[in-house]
């Protein structure tokens, strides 16, 4: 059985939503839980949705977990509140992070951006088991003010650089694999969306709520809708959770 994060995986799965099967071959080392789920209309029970839904949404499950070559953990799920019930199925299963599923036939290039409000030790432990020992690059990413210093030689020296490197190599990820941008910008969203175009997958860490995120949406998810790649988010630690709360 996988040893490495534990990553939960929701799906619409009575919509059809499924994963690629290079997808699931990169979440293979993780201990994946796939969440499917189906959004109740608000005239219907999610009881009487569960009696005429559950055996089609469990064979839709079975679907997904046939691409995985060791067993995973479901949950089938009938709610009324999508983003609630994926937080709350996280919390129960202790995963460390989600993955917003869009379509990835293969999975070579990792981006992983970087942002001070984001515990980077964090994000990269979770990284490196996913790439190491794989044919897979990783490139550390920096978005930073106009006004600062965006050369190779600063991305080499950029703190957070340095410290997502160090865990990564600690997690034995060959540093041949690991490659470095900083970018200077006044829009972060759209120069890492369009940077994650370049790569198959992004890998990054939960933010703190924001008046900005409540109004324009999670980062997260306004980088997986611009870059239409998917997207492993690292959720904030528990105690973190808990006194944003």
């Amino acid at each position: 059985m996988p040893d490495g994060p534990r990553i939960l995986v929701p799906l619409r799965v009575l919509e059809g939503e499924s994963l690629a099967t290079g997808l699931a071959t990169f979440l293979a080392p993780a201990s994946v839980v796939v969440l499917g789920y189906y959004v109740v209309p608000e005239q219907t029970p999610p009881g009487q949705a569960r009696m005429e839904f559950e055996e089609l949404g469990q064979s839709k499950l079975d679907e997904v977990t046939d691409l995985f070559a060791d067993d995973v953990e479901t949950r089938l799920v009938f709610t009324r509140g999508e983003a609630q019930t994926v937080d709350r199925v996280a919390d129960e299963l202790d995963c460390e992070a989600y993955l917003i599923a869009n379509p990835a036939p293969t999975v070579e290039r990792v981006l992983v951006p970087l942002h001070p409000d984001v515990d980077i030790d964090h994000v990269a432990r979770v990284v490196a088991p996913l790439v190491a020992g794989r044919d897979v690059e990783v490139t550390l990413f920096r978005a930073v003010s106009e006004d600062t210093d965006s050369s190779a030689e600063a991305a080499a020296e950029d703190p957070l650089v340095a410290d997502a490197r160090a865990t990564l190599l600690d997690g034995g990820v060959s540093s041949d694999r690991i490659s470095a941008a900083v970018v200077a910008t006044d829009d972060p969203i759209s120069d890492t969306a369009d940077v994650a175009a370049d790569h198959d997958a992004v890998v990054m860490g939960e933010r703190t709520p924001s008046l900005r995120s409540f109004v324009f949406g999670e980062e997260s998810d306004r980088v997986a809708d611009r870059s239409l790649g998917p997207v492993v988010v690292v959720r904030r630690e528990k105690m973190e959770r808990g006194e944003t709360t």
